[in-house]
């Protein structure tokens, strides 16, 4: 999704541009002006998200890699500078899943990868 796929969120309207960065505890969020109403708003694409699309991805990417839940959430934490705990990463795990299609083939690369 790219800067001509946003909407405003407020008239619905394609007339938007980039107004800013919006500095959060987690990192930033893109603003937007809409020329049309003439209001501002968010980045929603990550809507309800505390963590960034980095920190969720490298999370679910240590996991499938053979991590456990403990070690991809030390390891994300380690790299980001973040506070995440194993709980978070399962939910991030579940809410993807029909997205990560590695997911399913795991059990058994690591049985595999264990035998050898």
């Amino acid at each position: 999704m790219n800067d001509k796929d946003v909407k405003c969120r407020v008239c619905g309207e394609g007339k938007v541009i980039r107004k800013g960065k919006r500095r959060t505890k987690y990192g930033c969020r893109q603003l937007y002006y809409c020329k049309a109403c003439g209001k501002g708003f968010v980045d929603c694409r990550m809507r309800n998200k505390t963590y960034g699309p980095n920190v969720i991805a490298n999370a679910i990417s240590y996991y499938n890699l053979g991590n456990s839940l403990e070690q991809s959430a030390k390891l994300v934490n380690k790299r980001f500078k973040v506070i995440t705990a194993k709980t978070s990463v399962h939910r991030w795990i579940e809410e993807f899943r029909s997205i990560c299609t590695y997911s399913k083939l795991r059990n058994r690369v690591l049985m595999d990868y264990i035998r050898a």
